[in-house]
């Protein structure tokens, strides 16, 4: 629920929650792929803690951006608004 209302009420809180919430969900997902996929008794030892290490970085990464689109720029849900018009307009060409 929290998506179409950041969306309909856009404004710093609900993009705020809505970043920790996309890049905990990103993060998980990822998190997953590198320890289902990753196994030290594959590619031994070395390996796996590279990928989550990696996992973590992106997710610092993602949440930085996200943050900083909400703080100097025009925050996510009206990024996505602006995104949405882009691309009704392009169709309507």
């Amino acid at each position: 629920p929290l998506i179409p209302l950041g969306l309909l009420v856009p404004n710093k809180l609900f993009d705020s929650i809505l970043a920790i919430l996309i890049t905990a969900h990103s993060f998980w997902g990822l998190e997953a792929i590198a320890v289902d996929y990753v196994r030290a008794s594959v590619v031994g030892p070395i390996i796996p803690k590279i990928a989550i290490a990696l996992v973590y970085l992106l997710s610092i990464a993602t949440l930085g951006g996200l943050f900083y689109i909400i703080s100097h720029d025009v925050g996510i849900g009206r990024a996505v608004r602006q995104l949405w018009a882009v691309k009704s307009n392009s169709h309507n060409a």
